[in-house]
């Protein structure tokens, strides 16, 4: 199977005031491709600091960062972008989608920044969109969502670029506990059909029993 990303000796800290705040001393992971890992932990013990470093929204102070094979030495915004454009796709509690697009343009948003022709893209989208059964919601917009399909519609715009890692911030953490295992359901199902690592923070743990394996975090 092969291990997608390794965090050796990891280390992040952050001043507030007169006083340094470690959130991570020292830490390492390991995760293999096609694993779907859990990430829990109290508030403050550094879950959402972790996925951003893993996102390459942050850099960590010291340690390694090894992300499919390759050293990840990040210096500013723009190599972070390239960086998840080519690996990475994220998904967040309260969804991020924007209102005046419909669900295909919100999906299409993830391929603006790729070379892929328009029907390229299109095709593409409407793959997606199909996996995440909503392509029926193509031509709404936001608004006229529930909470389950707008979280399907992030999940969509997350996978269509077929990213290595996605990468999920509470994704269940606004849904109702039906929607939630749908959501879930959905996400373990593509999982397993595109081979996708899923690495996902959750308080919840029912949702953590539902990953390969859980990863807990502890407060300095």
């Amino acid at each position: 199977m092969g291990t997608i990303l390794e965090l050796r000796n990891i280390s992040k800290s952050f001043n507030s005031g007169s006083n340094t705040i470690v959130v991570h001393d020292n830490f390492n992971m390991t995760v293999d491709s096609g694993e779907m890992v859990a990430i829990m932990g109290k508030s403050g013990s550094g879950k959402t600091t972790l996925l951003n470093i893993i996102a390459g929204i942050d850099y960590p102070d010291s340690g390694e960062y090894i992300f499919d094979g390759n050293k990840i030495n990040l210096k500013n915004t723009s190599d972070g972008v390239k960086f998840r454009c080519n690996n990475i796709g994220i998904v967040l509690q309260h969804f991020a989608l924007i209102n005046d697009f419909t669900v295909e343009e919100n999906v299409n948003v993830a391929l603006w920044e790729t070379k892929l022709s328009s029907k390229d893209k299109k095709t593409k989208v409407e793959s997606i969109l199909k996996k995440c059964g909503i392509y029926d919601l193509r031509d709404k917009t936001p608004a006229s969502l529930s909470g389950g399909e707008k979280q399907r519609v992030a999940i969509a715009r997350a996978l269509v670029g077929e990213p290595k890692l996605l990468l999920a911030d509470e994704p269940t953490g606004a849904l109702d506990s039906e929607t939630e295992n749908e959501i879930m359901a959905l996400i373990k199902t593509l999982n397993k059909e595109l081979k996708t690592t899923v690495i996902l923070i959750t308080h919840d743990k029912e949702v953590s029993d539902l990953c390969d394996r859980t990863v807990v975090l502890k407060k300095h």
